[in-house]
């Protein structure tokens, strides 16, 4: 008979569950000091993690921002690190997970707590790192603001003014995170382009290559460098990357002059900062984002980051021959056909490049056996939704363009635009299912979800559905309606009428049709 060993840990008491329902609750259910809640707080956005989405990982990211305010409390001077923490689970929860209004209310609260991070940083004499870090992300939370707003995820009045202030008070983050990188970036230069070895008695050696170790560490590893508050030129260039992707949207928007003149500066420095960083790491991202500028800006020929249609579009061909797998380059290739003129037949062919490179992208995204590196799961239906409706508005510019020449033809594209539309609506679950009855009156029927849609996955079916009533318009059927949207269907609509005026469906239906044929969507 095998020897029974007594059970381990008996007669312990097991430590009572700690209770979250607030900061105070669990203060006063677990004797913890600062440190502890601190780890507590690791270890609960550890677990939330690991979850990726659904009940049990709001659950923990909801403990982990406790865990973190109890810490931030009990701290015996201010703490950068729970407070930081604490506005990063926010910022999360707010961009990846919460339906509206709540993510608005939460990616406020996690801006605050930026601030807040800030300032015990500037206060706590550690230097520029951790000041650097909290104001980045504070300035990518206010660009989250705005456009959340912009997209009316938040209904009332006061909208306007909300992305406004946000849209100012980022660029100005931005050029401060951008000067402050800048003043750090020679001591880093320094230390990183030390050589591993040097002549002199064997403990300098020693202590020497420990430092050159450390240095090579710092080059390989951006995660690492934060930790050795070591600014790197590829973080400067993240920094100016992300300046300029805010100036194009608020072109877009203002076609402010002044913001061609940012653009072009902010380029400029990219160049610059190009030379300090391996090919490998800047190559792609800077060159997009210059294919970018060139393709969505009236810049002069005189600019040096001038490029005529067929030089844009020779740039990202032979992008694609080096990357042929990116997904984001295909997609944004696509974009740029889309967005050139396509108002007669032969623009064609244009058109069909863009939909095979929307297809492909599309079998990038979609596949299970090698899925894309770099995007959570969860992400992934919003960013398929609004791959099928960009197919589906070509198909619909098809449409158009070829109603005189071949009814025929045009009947068959308007048909795949009313597929690839519907797709894209139920690609992402958030709570209804559409579908066509034989009478062609469209049917939504519930389907379960473990809990509310976030906002990403909301805007995608809105986006999606929005695009389908626009299609079905033109088919002649009957039974189609704003009121699955919720809320304020008709500010939804008016929203996305000025979204889309001047399209290229706009354009080649004249003025005023377009306005005319929502004129009974209610």
């Amino acid at each position: 008979m095998p020897l029974r060993l007594p059970p381990k840990n008996k007669g312990k008491s097991k430590a009572p569950p700690i209770d979250y329902t607030s900061t105070q609750s669990a203060i006063a259910s677990a004797a913890n000091d600062a440190d502890a809640w601190l780890e507590e707080g690791i270890k609960q956005e550890g677990q939330g993690e690991r979850y990726l989405s659904g009940a049990k990982a709001l659950r923990h990211y909801h403990n982990a921002i406790v865990a973190y305010a109890a810490s931030a409390q009990l701290s015996s001077s201010p703490s950068f690190e729970a407070t930081y923490n604490a506005a990063r689970v926010r910022f999360h929860l707010a961009t990846e997970h919460l339906p509206a209004p709540d993510c608005v209310t939460m990616l406020q609260e996690a801006i605050a707590g930026y601030r807040t991070a800030i300032e015990h940083a500037k206060g706590d004499g550690e230097g520029g790192e951790n000041v650097i870090d909290a104001s980045f992300n504070l300035a990518q939370a206010l660009v989250e603001l705005m456009e959340m707003v912009e997209e009316g995820a938040v209904g009332g009045a006061g909208g306007d003014e909300v992305a406004k202030a946000a849209a100012v008070e980022a660029r100005a983050v931005f050029a401060e995170v951008e000067r402050l990188q800048m003043v750090e970036l020679p001591k880093s230069t320094f230390f990183a382009e030390a050589p591993p070895e040097t002549a002199g008695d064997e403990e300098q050696v020693q202590e020497e290559d420990e430092q050159g170790d450390e240095s090579m560490e710092v080059v390989e590893s951006g995660a690492e460098a934060r930790e050795m508050t070591i600014v790197l030129p590829s973080q400067v260039l993240d920094t100016v990357l992300a300046s300029i992707s805010l100036d194009l949207s608020l072109y877009e928007s203002t076609s402010d002059p002044s913001l061609l003149t940012s653009i072009e500066a902010s380029l400029t420095r990219c160049l610059s900062l190009r030379q300090l960083i391996p090919p490998s790491l800047a190559d792609s991202e800077l060159e997009l984002t210059s294919l970018t500028c060139a393709a969505q800006l009236p810049l002069p020929a005189s600019s040096p980051f001038y490029k005529t249609p067929a030089q844009i579009r020779e740039t990202y061909e032979s992008l694609l021959s080096a990357t042929p797998s990116s997904a984001s380059l295909q997609s944004s290739y696509a974009d740029y056909l889309s967005s050139l003129p396509l108002d007669d037949p032969t623009s064609l062919p244009l058109l069909e490049t863009a939909l095979k490179l929307y297809t492909s992208t599309h079998s990038l995204l979609s596949s299970r056996l090698s899925p894309p590196k770099g995007i959570p799961a969860y992400l992934i239906p919003s960013m398929i939704s609004a791959n099928l409706a960009s197919q589906a508005f070509l198909h619909l510019v098809s449409y158009h363009v070829t109603l005189a020449s071949s009814p025929a033809t045009a009947t068959t594209a308007l048909g795949e635009a009313h597929r690839l539309a519907i797709e894209a609506v139920n690609t992402v679950n958030v709570g209804l299912k559409i579908s066509v009855r034989p009478t062609g009156e469209l049917v939504a029927t519930k389907s379960p979800t473990s809990e509310p849609p976030s906002w990403r996955d909301t805007k995608a079916f809105r986006d999606a559905y929005l695009l389908l009533v626009r299609i079905r318009l033109r088919t002649g059927t009957t039974g189609t309606s704003l009121a699955l949207l919720g809320g304020d269907a008709e500010g939804v609509k008016q929203r996305y009428l000025e979204e889309i005026r001047g399209d290229e469906v706009w354009k080649i239906g004249g003025e005023g049709v377009e306005e005319e044929l929502w004129k009974g969507v209610v």
